[in-house]
């Protein structure tokens, strides 16, 4: 990277306040315990810290500019300290990375593709990724990085060697795609479904609905909106877009699926782009991931891969880490789907769980669902009604709305001596590796908050050590 510090001014309309603005970065970096030299320090305030507490830090370690907030009271300070580094003031140090990164975007003709929604944004964004990379020279956003600060560093990235960039787009409040969208500007927009997830900041899920929708409403004629025909609320967002539409779903759409089969080894199905057709078999569980299939081979599609790469690399696809991740722990069989969680996902897991046979016990770690807002107890005492619903033999449980959860599983008729609370994570994994017997299989999931990854970590260990 390099960015002259005219340039970053001219970006963030900040305004210079020491050294020479004909100087030039060669990096970007908002953690002052990582700072590249020569690179620009953005300080970030988040709800229990303020970015400008290190900025001193950032100077030296090897950080040879920085922005700061109007107004803030170390900027004497720091311009006494450090004569020789770039202060640049800006409005809102937040605003000011998004609008770097979006300048920094325009630098390039990548293709953008960006990809939201309630659930399979991260499996679909990696799927994605190795259909594409057999033709393209392709990047994506690491990790979770999906928000106001995640997807600018992501687009960071770029150096003008990718021909696409997947981009992956979260939201908690309305307005956040929006942004995230005028900072990206993709050619191509997915929504993968729209379902009740961070209710807490939304009045309903046409909320939601309409918040996705700005990803939609971003594009501009000629680019490419994804619609999933699978689902009500996403097709209701056809007519929200200038942008051409290029639809998936099962039986139905431009991309398509027909003679679809599972057992507990995976999934085949014929595969429909236009007048063409392929035979996929995957070892994926089942429907959960099916529409994560058939949205990333929407994404190649328009990106240009021909259907004999979609079929190579969707065939070739394994489950991310955490997102209904089988691990075999000796004679154990873990089901790891504990990155998050809401309402449609655990459905779906429940779903795939209930259909595992040859099994000797199916057994669920259920953790707590956040940020559901005032539904919540109404959504995990349904919850419950599922868990009761699916074959279960036993069911754990974690987290404050336990107790609805098991009040849902207790009248929807499973036994109450079948389901457990644990109060503490100790407590849990006690009661777990007291009750699992050889060939069992565990379903464990949660929202992140939970932090249910331990209970895995713990089967495993334990049956290491057995």
């Amino acid at each position: 990277m390099e960015l002259k510090i005219a340039e970053i001014i001219k970006a963030t309309k900040g305004d210079l306040l020491t050294a020479d603005c004909k100087k030039t970065v060669t990096g970007i970096s908002t953690d002052s315990r990582k700072v590249p030299v020569n690179c620009l320090f953005i300080p970030l305030i988040g709800e229990s810290h303020d970015g400008h507490d290190y900025v001193q830090s950032a100077f030296e370690n090897g950080a040879s500019a920085a922005l700061i907030l109007k107004g803030i009271s170390i900027t004497d300070d720091l311009k006494q300290k450090h004569p020789d580094k770039s202060i640049i003031e800006v409005e809102c140090t937040l605003k000011a990375l998004g609008d770097l990164a979006n300048f920094w975007r325009r630098k390039f003709t990548t293709t953008i593709i960006a990809i939201t929604g309630s659930n399979g944004k991260t499996t679909t964004k990696e799927m994605a990724f190795n259909i594409l990379k057999r033709k393209l020279r392709t990047i994506k956003s690491p990790g979770n990085w999906n928000n106001l600060i995640g997807v600018p560093l992501s687009l960071f990235q770029l150096d003008g060697n990718p021909d696409a960039a997947i981009i992956e787009m979260g939201m908690s409040e309305k307005g956040e795609i929006k942004r995230l969208a005028e900072i990206a500007e993709p050619q191509i927009g997915l929504i993968t479904n729209i379902g009740p997830s961070h209710l807490e900041n939304f009045n309903g899920i046409d909320a939601i609905k309409d918040a996705k929708g700005e990803l939609f409403d971003h594009l501009k004629p000629g680019n490419t909106a994804i619609i999933n025909n699978d689902d009500i609320r996403a097709t209701s967002l056809k007519g929200n877009t200038p942008a051409k539409i290029l639809s998936f779903g099962i039986n139905r759409g431009h991309i398509r699926s027909e003679n679809i089969s599972e057992d507990t080894s995976g999934m085949e199905y014929d595969l429909i782009i236009g007048d063409k057709k392929r035979h996929i078999k995957t070892d994926r569980p089942g429907k959960l991931f099916f529409s994560n299939d058939l949205a990333a081979a929407s994404i190649a599609h328009a990106a240009g891969i021909d259907i004999e790469d979609i079929k190579n690399g969707l065939e070739e696809s394994i489950p991310v880490q955490g997102r209904m991740e089988r691990i075999q722990a000796g004679d154990i069989t873990i089901i790891n789907d504990t990155y998050n969680a809401n309402p449609v996902s655990m459905n779906a897991a429940l779903s795939e769980l209930s259909k595992m046979s040859g099994h000797a016990h199916r057994i669920a770690v259920l953790g707590s669902m956040l940020e559901l807002g005032t539904g919540a107890d109404r959504f995990h005492t349904e919850l419950g009604e599922k868990a009761a619903e699916s074959n279960l033999d036993y069911l754990f449980l974690f987290g404050g709305f336990a107790p609805f959860i098991k009040k849902g599983a207790a009248l929807a008729g499973m036994p109450e001596n079948k389901i457990c609370i644990s109060e503490n994570i100790q407590e849990l994994n006690l009661s777990v590796k007291n009750r699992l017997t050889q060939g069992d299989v565990i379903l464990i999931k949660g929202s992140r908050g939970m932090q249910l990854e331990r209970v895995v970590s713990s089967i495993v260990d334990n049956r290491e050590t057995t």
